[in-house]
């Protein structure tokens, strides 16, 4: 982050570390089904504190099995057209799935030649040679998740990766729970407040002399964190939070604290948790476990042994969150695609008008407008004589480039992908 002061926070007053075997992590989660005790309505917590929803910010799961050959050789095409220096070519790069259009990257990761990607997932697919590697690696990502549903969101990749390959099975390699609130809490001071944490590890976080958030065990196959959302959005864009947050009462102007833990498979699998089907119905049980056993707020009493410390208020109904019951909010089906904002269009597009208004001594929007994209087609079309394109062309391959980022479709590519569509159902 930009001007931000990373500090190592660690303080054996605050931070309890302790050592956990397989056996005591085991003992340490509810049984299926549990449900948390005293469980409170979702916006109470006190006449300060509001929560303002909780659900999985993301899901990665791991499909075993092996890809079609047929569409093998699609991916590797794909790759080559995203690779190419053309600009036609490289807008060729998608790949459209059920009623999905999927993003195909010129490069992979390790052990995974192909990813593609939309605005709900991001899919990293092995060659169907591989033997040790598995069919596909997903992530679901934060804004399908909240949009649709974790149960919707796993049930339509399934049907994806289902087209394009042979599945054995599907595992959870990680999954992140999060819960976001308002509070006057000085998290940044110690004074009053205590955190215990089975991990030693603590850092803390700043921007301008600020205090932004806090993160526990970090790198750990368990970590914990708790920040400052709404500082966090105006970076990552995740807008679309706020509709939902105002849903829930918040007004505006306070600042939306979250906090999140992430938990990988190494944990899972301590937990008992192998399989999707095992996670979806073990949410509640997860976040018992993350706020009774492996995180805590704190107020420091008199007792040496500071697991004995009590609760902070604001913690009991930390700890008492529902996830039985589905805090999504539908939204239109068009929020998964990645286009900017109006905002983006409409103000930040303005740029080079008023630029052009101020050289040209123009006054009015209407009249510059016009001469506008007069004198941009003399321009290009001056330019022509040397690269072949005129102002038309020019835009197409730059809008059909962005379509293809944006996920969205573009009558530039439409017949490229009709074909290759007819094609894999004929293969």
């Amino acid at each position: 982050m930009v001007n931000e002061i990373k500090s190592d926070c660690s303080n054996d007053s605050l931070v309890e570390a302790e050592t956990r075997t397989q056996a005591d992590a085991a003992r340490g989660l509810p049984a299926i089904g549990a449900q948390p005790s005293n469980t409170a309505p979702l916006n109470s917590i006190d006449n300060d504190s509001q929560i303002l929803r909780v659900g999985v910010d993301s899901l990665y799961l791991s499909y075993s099995g092996s890809l079609f050959k047929h569409f093998d050789t699609r991916l590797i095409e794909l790759k080559q057209l995203a690779q190419s220096s053309e600009i036609e070519e490289q807008a060729q790069a998608i790949c459209n799935i059920q009623d999905s259009q999927f993003k195909v990257s010129p490069r992979g990761a390790a052990r995974f030649p192909y990813i593609l990607s939309d605005g709900m997932y991001n899919v990293r697919f092995s060659s169907k040679d591989s033997e040790k590697m598995p069919l596909a690696a997903v992530q679901l990502k934060s804004r399908g998740l909240t949009e649709s549903g974790m149960g919707p969101a796993v049930d339509y990749l399934g049907t994806i990766i289902r087209d394009l390959g042979q599945v054995k099975e599907t595992k959870v390699s990680r999954i992140d729970l999060c819960c976001d609130f308002t509070s006057n809490i000085p998290f940044g001071s110690s004074d009053d407040i205590a955190w215990t944490s089975r991990s030693n590890k603590r850092n803390c976080y700043t921007e301008g002399g600020k205090f932004t958030g806090y993160v526990f065990g970090q790198g750990s196959p368990m970590s914990a964190r708790i920040y400052d959302k709404t500082r966090q959005i105006r970076k990552s864009k995740q807008f679309y939070l706020r509709d939902l947050w105002f849903i829930e009462g918040w007004d505006l102007k306070q600042t939306v604290w979250r906090l999140e833990f992430q938990i990988k498979r190494q944990v899972l699998v301590q937990l008992g948790i192998d399989s999707y089907h095992d996670i979806s119905s073990r949410l509640d049980a997860l976040w018992q476990y993350a706020t009774h056993n492996w995180l805590r707020l704190v107020c420091p009493g008199i007792d040496k042994t500071k697991s004995r410390w009590p609760n902070h208020p604001f913690w009991d109904q930390i700890q008492n969150v529902d996830f039985g019951t589905d805090h999504t909010v539908p939204l239109s089906r068009q929020h998964f695609r990645r286009e900017p904002l109006d905002k983006y269009f409409f103000v930040n597009g303005l740029a080079p008008i008023t630029s052009y208004m101020a050289a040209k001594g123009i006054k009015t929007f209407e009249e510059a407008g016009p001469r506008f994209l007069k004198d941009a087609e003399k321009y290009h079309a001056s330019r022509a004589v040397l690269s072949d394109e005129d102002i038309e062309t020019y835009c197409q391959k730059r809008a059909a480039i962005k379509a293809r980022d944006y996920s969205t479709r573009f009558p530039y590519t439409e017949v490229t992908n009709e074909s290759d569509s007819s094609r894999d159902k004929a293969k």
